[in-house]
């Protein structure tokens, strides 16, 4: 199932998406490769406007959105010790193009630390990987 990843917590109060949106814009295009399997992702725009901008993020409470924009700065060993958990295929229309073979889906855990390294809480989250063709994969 992975690996459990440690952030430190640096983001406190009001959150303010468009630096978590450089922060990701930094990720763009990047390879990253999951440990467990040793499948190659890549990260690609709609991976970012859907990390800052999606209605599940715009829906969240304020504490999870600011674990959220906290993780951005440890997106890449997230997702290097994430577990695939299943495959699912692509039912629906609007997604011919970007996941015509599909989804993978990775879930990943991580422990977010304040400054003086006390444990607030341990999470997971799903990372859904697009499957447009049989040798590319994006989040």
């Amino acid at each position: 199932m992975g690996k459990v990843v440690k952030v430190i917590k640096t983001i406190y109060g009001k959150i303010n998406w468009s630096i978590v949106k450089n922060i990701l814009i930094s990720f763009l295009n990047t390879k990253i490769r999951i440990k467990e399997n040793n499948v190659e992702l890549k990260i690609d725009k709609k991976f970012i406007r859907e990390f800052t901008h999606s209605n599940y993020s715009a829906n969240i409470d304020r504490k999870l959105q600011n674990v959220k924009a906290n993780i951005s700065y440890y997106l890449k060993e997230i997702i290097e010790n994430s577990g695939h958990i299943k495959s699912e295929e692509n039912i629906k229309e609007k997604h011919n193009l970007d996941a015509y073979n599909g989804f993978e889906k990775y879930t990943a855990r991580f422990i977010v630390m304040d400054n003086q390294y006390n444990i607030t809480k341990e999470y997971s989250c799903v990372i859904v990987v697009r499957c447009p063709n049989y040798k590319e994969r994006y989040i």
